[in-house]
């Protein structure tokens, strides 16, 4: 196997750094949100934009007696200001891909295999998003 190159890890790592601040602004889990007027943690995407969201209260620390608000929608929350969580969601999406991802990405020689696929081959590349 061809050991990949310095430019190509550089690449890798510049395309994930710009993923990661074009994802900054969405939902992720362990976000901090205010539900109906309590703050929750975001715990699972179940699906489209519906999440299972968890209490930040002394009352549901206890996992026996631990509420979680199911499918409610993107909608229905209110996220932190960007400022609070800008750092945390950065990394978040940042770490996920370097330590899942970069090592299959850096051998390939084209295409990111996390983040989008390639259709068409001329210099009007197009892309579409694999997470949609």
């Amino acid at each position: 196997m061809k050991k990949p190159s310095l430019l190509r890890k550089i690449n890798v790592t510049i395309q994930y750094i710009l993923f990661s601040l074009e994802q900054v602004n969405k939902p992720k889990i362990g976000d901090v949100v205010l539900y109906n007027g309590v703050e929750c943690r975001l715990v699972t995407r179940v699906s489209g934009n519906c999440w299972d969201l968890s209490p930040q209260t002394k009352e549901n620390l206890v996992r026996s007696q631990r509420i979680i608000h199911k499918l409610v929608d993107v909608d229905d929350f209110h996220m932190q200001s960007l400022i609070k969580r800008f750092f945390f969601s950065f990394l978040f999406t940042y770490k996920f891909l370097m330590s899942n991802w970069y090592l299959i990405d850096i051998s390939k020689n084209g295409e990111m295999s996390y983040r989008r696929v390639r259709l068409g081959t001329s210099g009007n590349t197009k892309t579409r998003d694999l997470e949609s």
